[in-house]
């Protein structure tokens, strides 16, 4: 019996892909390398150089480094104005119409992404007649291409990610990725990791993967990951001759074995500080002799070549360049003199110039607190658990780990004097979903704690961190929420939407009140305070029983500032320098408890603290008191008396 069979454009589009899937795998690998192709099919469509690229001569190993299959990383330090969108473009087209690849690209945001695609990544598609061709355009019946992902009739797709979504990230895979300004992504996305390595790790299955990391610098010394990158790699700079010796050197901005001394040269009127275009000029390290930008620049560039410092590193081969190098720009040096001399009266203004011209990381002063400063502090003489003289507000904060519980107790007195008092590290037999770690903390919190002058004194505030694990948290401070007990979830953001230190939320689920701590703020006080080296007012004085994981802990972030390489933004964060900071969020945190106690839980009471201070050094009895106990899956109610 003869049937007919009806095949739908969905249908014939599928068979097409496997088609071409089919004969990609069948065909020899194309030997047509990034800059080849990018001449012959990539046209710029935005700038002064409108058409068929014709690449700077910095961008052509980097491009080719790509095809290399020795080759299995990328690294350009770069600033701005040296065309690495465009060599991101001609990789990804490369890639898409030699080898019909997935590629992922990776962005900071998924604003920046769709702005990506919009504006660099459309334009080039459609100026492309092979890559125009290719893609597949969304119809009634099928979907298609999207803003972010672009896919291809010969199997190859590009999907625009957002560093800021780490499930988005690990639903792709893809054997090229390109993670494009890596510094200004976060560290840790929503506690599941460096979005850079997340990426990464979705190209392992590949045998052949290729990572292409670009970014101007936006962190400190040691902690921008593409630096970072940058450094275990070949480290290659670009090598210009000069006009006059023919010297082989690369543009630098100060020499280098004299970093008080600037290569680039210029006169400025003293009056206006404004530079005289004139005047500027570069000098060859070699010779010493001018080298007028107009006049000698380009040539310099087209003959150069990039020098690797460690060539035998095959694997990663990292690129380095600065602004000086830019050609896309008249009287691009006299703009640049001009920016550095305005930068000098703002270290905002000087840590964007370095970043986002000399694509160098900024180290500031104000960062972090030396370990060994608190090392000396810590000479306290009263006992782990006893109040020292001073105290009129003791605040409790547990942080919650995967597989114990952390709790630090701080006593504050006027005008933000501040003494540990108390830490525990609470051990769960597996993790910190069980019941047994959750009691333990229970009878740690209450137990008494004496003043030095005998008198028993209760914690005012407990705050329990529920931004790792919600569930327990809230199943443990729901019943403990009474004025006797004061025990309340907290979670920590960048921002809040209210002023000051900390809000309550405003969405409660099952009964559970929940206070936001703004990190910043509280954390931007708590380094305030370890600054101050007299006691007195916000003073933090540390016991000697301090251990000296405890102190390193203390010390183990650094507020770092970022420059948005596009907008110029600069953005504050805290970036941990070590792998446990435990002591420092408990510490923060205290501070931000004093806040909610002060201006939300109870402003009147807690206004004075230098009164309740002077109440709790009055002799008291009850030394003798016993601890409390109670049977496994019982609330107390606490014992401690008002004060």
């Amino acid at each position: 019996m003869n049937e007919e069979y009806e095949t739908s454009p969905e249908g014939f589009q599928a068979l097409e892909e496997m088609e071409a899937r089919l004969l990609r795998l069948l065909a020899p690998p194309s030997s047509i390398t990034v800059s080849q192709w990018a001449r012959e099919n990539l046209w710029v469509t935005m700038g002064s150089r409108q058409g068929l690229l014709v690449p700077d001569a910095f961008q052509i190993e980097p491009m080719d480094a790509i095809c290399d299959p020795e080759v299995r990383e990328v690294i350009f330090l770069k600033p701005t104005q040296v065309g690495w969108s465009t060599l991101c473009n001609a990789a990804m087209g490369w890639a898409v119409a030699e080898h019909g690849m997935d590629v992922l690209m990776v962005q900071p945001a998924v604003d920046v992404g769709e702005k990506y695609s919009k504006d660099r990544l459309d334009p080039m598609i459609q100026a492309s007649p092979v890559l125009s061709e290719l893609l597949l355009l969304p119809t009634a019946k099928s979907a298609g291409s999207t803003v972010r992902n672009k896919f291809f009739r010969n199997g190859g797709s590009i999907f625009v990610g957002s560093g800021q979504a780490p499930k988005e990230l690990r639903s792709f895979s893809s054997p090229f990725v390109i993670l494009d300004e890596r510094s200004a992504m976060k560290v840790d996305i929503d506690g599941e990791g460096d979005p850079g390595k997340i990426a990464r790790a979705r190209g392992d299955v590949f045998q052949n993967l290729k990572v292409m990391e670009g970014s101007t610098p936006a962190k400190s010394p040691g902690l921008d990951p593409t630096e970072n990158s940058y450094l275990r790699s070949s480290k290659a700079l670009f090598h210009v001759p000069c006009p006059h010796c023919n010297a082989t050197w690369p543009f630098l901005w100060r020499h280098p074995n004299d970093q008080k001394t600037y290569l680039l040269r210029y006169e400025v009127d003293p009056r206006t500080r404004k530079v005289f275009p004139d005047s500027v000029h570069y000098v060859c390290i070699k010779c010493g002799a001018a080298i007028e930008e107009t006049v000698w620049k380009q040539k310099m560039v087209d003959a150069g070549a990039w020098v690797h410092e460690h060539p035998e590193i095959r694997d990663i081969r990292g690129f380095r360049l600065n602004s000086l190098y830019a050609v896309s720009q008249s009287n691009w040096w006299v703009k640049l003199a001009q920016q550095w001399v305005d930068a000098q009266d703002s270290p905002t203004d000087l840590k964007t110039f370095i970043n986002l011209r000399l694509a160098e990381t900024f180290q500031e002063d104000f960062e972090a607190i030396d370990t060994n400063i608190l090392t000396k502090r810590a000479t306290g003489t009263w006992a782990k658990g006893q109040i020292p003289l001073g105290v009129g507000v003791i605040t409790c904060f547990v942080d919650v780990q995967k597989d114990r519980l952390e709790a630090f107790i701080w006593g504050t007195g006027a005008d933000g004097e501040m003494w540990l008092i108390d830490w525990e590290v609470l051990s769960a037999e597996r993790d910190t979903t069980e019941d047994e770690v959750w009691e333990d903390l229970d009878e740690w919190l209450l137990r008494p704690r004496y003043h030095v002058n005998g008198r028993m004194i209760p914690i005012d505030l407990v705050l329990v961190d529920s931004g790792f694990h919600k569930t327990p948290v809230y199943k443990f401070v729901r019943p403990r929420q009474t004025p006797a007990r004061r025990v309340f979830a907290s979670r920590g953001e960048d921002h809040i939407t209210k002023p000051g230190m900390a809000m309550e939320s405003s969405s409660k689920k099952a009964t559970v009140k929940l206070f936001i701590v703004d990190t910043m703020e509280s954390k931007k006080k708590a380094l305030s305070r370890l600054g101050r080296s007299i006691p007195g007012p916000n003073y933090v004085h540390l016991p000697s029983w301090c251990t000296e994981e405890f102190l390193n802990q203390m010390s183990s972030e650094k507020l770092s500032s970022e420059v948005d390489s596009k907008t110029r933004k600069v953005t504050y964060t805290w970036v941990q320098t070590r792998k446990r900071n435990e002591a420092w969020d408990g510490y923060a945190n205290a501070i931000a408890a004093v806040w909610i106690l002060q201006n939300i839980l109870g402003p009147v009471r807690y206004a004075d603290v230098a009164k309740l201070a002077a109440a709790a050094a009055m002799p008291g009895s009850g030394q003798n008191a016993e601890p409390v106990r109670r049977k496994r899956g019982t609330v107390s109610p606490g014992r401690f008396p008002n004060r």
